[in-house]
């Protein structure tokens, strides 16, 4: 079908496409007026055992057996199921649409093809329309975290002097308020009506044209 077809047909089925860009247009009204939400967000970081310290060879070397611990506990704590991954690590969960719910990742510092974990840290991030339950189920997943750390160690029979330790930096604890953007909504959900409704015209008239098809047949045979 070339653009000249599909606008004869959209000249046909005009109110196909009216009535598809009218529930458009009630959507993107809805989105204008649903308030924005809160992201609490944090990063773990994971320390080496005390013996290990106080040696700075030992320490660098040291650096990818707790990005791998960091990666265990990350599998551990989402099930072994992987979390969102976006393009970049500073996206976040209310960016993508999501108004309540939390996630526990390990920044990717490569491409959307390439991954790249160079730092044994975690982040938390939870999400929620009320401010106070953002931050709630925030420290409540940083503890649950922080639980799956310990019992890892535990489990493998690790010492007090080769425990690894989480640190929660104070300074890195952030809550936002996302509003998201209503123009970027509206122009999304109106261009998706347009397509739909489209869609919906063309699928309009091939329906009707073979109805008239059809009629045409059975008063043909109905004569002969």
């Amino acid at each position: 079908m070339t653009l000249l077809d599909l606008l004869d047909v959209i000249r046909r089925r005009w109110y196909v496409l009216a009535v598809a860009l009218a529930c458009a247009l009630i959507v993107a009204l809805f989105f204008a007026r649903t308030d924005g939400v809160y992201t609490a967000r944090v990063t773990l970081v994971f320390l080496p055992p005390a013996v290990m310290s106080s040696n700075e060879s030992t320490l660098t070397s040291s650096s990818d057996s707790l990005v791998d611990f960091a990666g265990v506990v990350e599998r551990r704590y989402n099930g072994n199921s992987s979390p969102a991954m976006f393009v970049s690590s500073a996206a976040t969960l209310a960016g993508s649409g999501v108004r309540s719910g939390t996630r526990v990742f390990l920044p990717n510092a490569g491409g959307q093809w390439t991954y790249s974990f160079p730092d044994p840290v975690l982040v938390v991030e939870s999400v929620s329309p009320q401010h106070d339950e953002a931050v709630e189920t925030l420290e409540h997943t940083v503890d649950e975290v922080i639980a799956v750390a310990e019992d890892r160690q535990n489990a493998a029979g690790a010492s007090t002097e080769t425990r690894i330790s989480v640190l929660v930096p104070d300074a890195s604890v952030r809550v936002q308020y996302w509003e998201g953007s209503s123009i970027r909504a509206a122009t999304a959900i109106g261009l998706l009506g347009l397509l739909l409704g489209g869609a919906a015209a063309v699928v309009t008239d091939h329906l009707f044209a073979r109805r008239t098809s059809g009629r045409a047949h059975a008063h043909r045979k109905t004569h002969v």
